[in-house]
């Protein structure tokens, strides 16, 4: 009896979320935001973060003309994830979602760590923009 409750308020809850990705006002989440944490855009479908990608200083002195990822793009599915659900979103879809964030004009690599290195989300995508071509591009 518990289950039929449940249901159908993620039902409703997934009703009022946009079809497409829309930017959540800061007010709503800064509080409990990581610093670097700066835009949050969620669909009925997608939940994406968007973060500032830091580097320490030495890095940024030693090679300013380097052309570096500014940005950090980690997108999970709204409501409950899982590891197979994020394998599932193909290039189209990444590209629909970077667009869709404003980002459709700029460069993006998705980055496999090595295991010991792995994010802390293994159902999330992560996508890292460039604001200009790579090198390697």
């Amino acid at each position: 009896m518990a289950k039929r409750s449940v249901r159908p308020k993620k039902r409703v809850y997934k009703a009022v979320l946009p079809r497409v990705l829309c930017p959540v006002p800061v007010e709503q989440w800064r509080d409990q935001a990581p610093e670097n944490l700066h835009e949050v855009w969620i669909s009925r479908e997608f939940t994406v973060q968007i973060y500032a990608v830091k580097y320490p200083v030495s890095q940024l002195l030693s090679s300013p003309c380097d052309l570096r990822p500014t940005e950090r793009l980690c997108i999970t599915h709204t409501g409950l994830s899982t590891a197979a659900k994020a394998n599932a979103i193909t290039r189209d879809t990444l590209m629909d979602i970077k667009l869709q964030c404003g980002r459709g004009g700029q460069w993006a690599v998705e980055v496999y760590p090595t295991l010991d290195h792995g994010v802390s989300l293994p159902q999330a995508r992560h996508l890292f923009v460039y604001y200009g071509r790579p090198e390697f591009a």
